[in-house]
C-alpha cells in the first residue's frame, strides 16, 4: 500500500486504500469482453395463403 500522504488522515487513507482494492475484483470482470454469442438466425418471411382483395368499384359501399 502507497505510503499516507501528508496531511491526511492515516486512518482515512488506509480505509480508502482497502475500498479500492476491494474494488478491484470487480472491475477487472465488469471489463472483461463479452462472451461471443453466435448471431441469430436469419427468419425469412414466408409466402401467406391469403387472396389478393378485390378491387372497390365504388358501386356497393358495404363492401368497402
Amino acid at each position: 500500500m502507497p505510503p499516507t500522504p501528508a496531511g491526511i488522515d492515516p486512518a482515512m487513507w488506509a480505509s480508502n486504500q482497502a475500498f479500492v482494492m476491494s474494488l478491484i475484483p470487480v472491475l477487472q470482470v465488469i471489463i472483461q469482453p463479452p462472451a461471443a454469442v453466435p448471431p441469430a438466425p436469419v427468419s425469412h418471411p414466408k409466402e401467406g395463403d391469403a387472396k389478393a382483395p378485390t378491387p372497390f368499384s365504388g358501386v356497393d359501399p358495404t363492401k368497402l
